[in-house]
């Protein structure tokens, strides 16, 4: 992923590959620069906190943009948001209830595990079982 130009700059452009390798170009607009640079500091295992400080966001902003990283690189890890044992929970209960609605995870899961956590386990599942 790269950002060229400046963000002020009318021709300033972010170029992002994919996890199939397919690069597209964006105009960079105060919120995909925000965005660029989010995909960048999850791609270092950087925790939701940190991005959230450095880009000056809502961490629900956040939790929705590492959605976004885990849709676009499924195959990366998740230890650095969600501990294994944790993920591996959800896994287990979403194998048991689906993964269309995530109330059932929570409720088989009794309250222990939170939204944030689940939601993102179950994105990855849904990316892996579409790749």
């Amino acid at each position: 992923m790269a950002i060229t130009g400046t963000p002020a700059a009318s021709s300033a452009a972010i170029t992002h590959r994919t996890h199939v390798g397919i690069d597209f170009v964006v105009k960079a607009t105060p919120r995909r620069v925000q965005w660029a640079v989010a995909f960048a500091m999850f791609g270092r295992n950087a925790t939701v906190d940190e991005v959230a400080l450095q880009i000056e966001r809502a961490h629900s902003t956040v939790w929705g943009y590492l959605s976004e990283f885990i849709v676009a690189h499924p195959d990366h890890p998740l230890d650095a948001w969600v501990p294994p044992e944790t993920a591996q929970a959800i896994a287990d209960a979403a194998a048991s209830t689906g993964v269309q609605y995530l109330r059932p995870i929570f409720d088989k899961l009794e309250g222990a595990v939170g939204y944030d956590a689940i939601r993102m386990v179950v994105t990855r599942l849904k990316a892996l079982s579409a790749s």
